[in-house]
């Protein structure tokens, strides 16, 4: 029932993290039944899926997760050099951290608890090799075992924080490289729902660190499940009705607004692109979709007219 994950938590008596895979059964059962009733869903384009992540990233941190990806389709080595070397194509650090860190939220206020204090800079290599030790160690090669793991790989390494900053692009890096790995490309479809739920990932990720990972598993299994229902429902229009990739990316960004309407696009999903105009939003990107019947809009509010399972699953 209880996972002994064989890292340690930094504390006196230096116990390993757990997690209690009965309360996790509900969610492992539902993205179990979920991939077996859909097949196709294992075969999604890993180009897609990067693309699609790409969505929810500031502009300046689109070509670095290139370099990154790119970096690892080598023949990755993963050590301490190697760790530094996928960093600094991210945050351009050179080493690990020297002096104490506070992780701070969204906002950049820092959160008021010693579980959002990095571990001590003087234990981050030892803490590292663990870590590495760990990933190299056997895998249960079942699809949903792999996907636990490489989160897990994901949390210990946000967990350590050796970085000053960078360090959950880093820790989601190697987690789609150790998937990738285990032929699971489609499973790295979580890191677009975790840019889109960033307020969900980083309380689940702090309700864990006490040494129990089941919040933060939950999440992720949740998460996971959320993004691959989005793909279903999109793979039924295709069925039917053949999308561009800029009709793909529309109904991607509409699937994670809460509230769908125009403007909430033009200002939520691409930021970075700044305000867009109305009619720039219907011409370019919404007039294609309603010819072709997949959504409608009235007073303002778009309302995707060929979904299934969304007002159960999907936010």
């Amino acid at each position: 029932m209880f996972g002994n994950i064989e890292l340690a938590i930094t504390k006196e008596n230096n116990r390993p993290f757990t997690y209690n895979r009965l309360k996790l059964k509900k969610e492992i059962d539902s993205l179990q039944k979920l991939l077996e009733e859909n097949p196709s869903l294992r075969q999604l384009s890993i180009d897609r899926i990067n693309q699609s992540t790409e969505l929810f990233v500031e502009r300046d941190r689109i070509n670095s997760l290139h370099e990154v990806r790119e970096y690892m389709k080598q023949d990755f080595l993963l050590n301490k050099e190697t760790i530094i070397e996928l960093h600094q194509l991210i945050e351009h650090e050179t080493s690990f951290r020297t002096k104490e860190v506070y992780i701070t939220d969204l906002s950049f206020h820092r959160i008021p608890s010693h579980l959002d204090k990095g571990i001590s800079p003087y234990l981050i290599e030892k803490k590292i090799e663990e870590w590495i030790q760990y990933i190299k160690g056997t895998t249960n090669p079942e699809e949903i075992n792999v996907f636990i793991k490489s989160q897990i790989i994901s949390f210990y390494f946000t967990y350590i924080h050796p970085f000053n900053d960078g360090n959950g692009r880093c820790a989601r890096s190697i987690s789609n490289w150790y998937l990738n790995n285990n032929h699971s490309s489609y499973f790295t479809l979580i890191n677009r729902g975790i840019l889109s739920s960033r307020d969900d990932y980083n309380n689940s990720i702090q309700n864990s660190k006490k040494g129990d990972l089941t919040p933060y598993l939950e999440y992720c299994l949740k998460t996971l499940r959320e993004e691959l229902l989005i793909e279903k429902e999109i793979q039924e229009i295709e069925q039917n009705t053949p999308l561009t990739e800029q009709e793909y990316h529309t109904l991607i960004n509409f699937y994670h607004l809460e509230e769908k309407t125009i403007e909430s696009y033009s200002t939520q999903i691409l930021p970075f692109q700044g305000y867009k105009k109305k009619e720039e939003i219907l011409q370019n990107e919404l007039f294609p979709l309603i010819e072709k019947g997949i959504i409608e809009i009235q007073n303002d509010q778009i309302e995707i007219k060929k979904s299934m399972e969304k007002q159960e699953f999907i936010k």
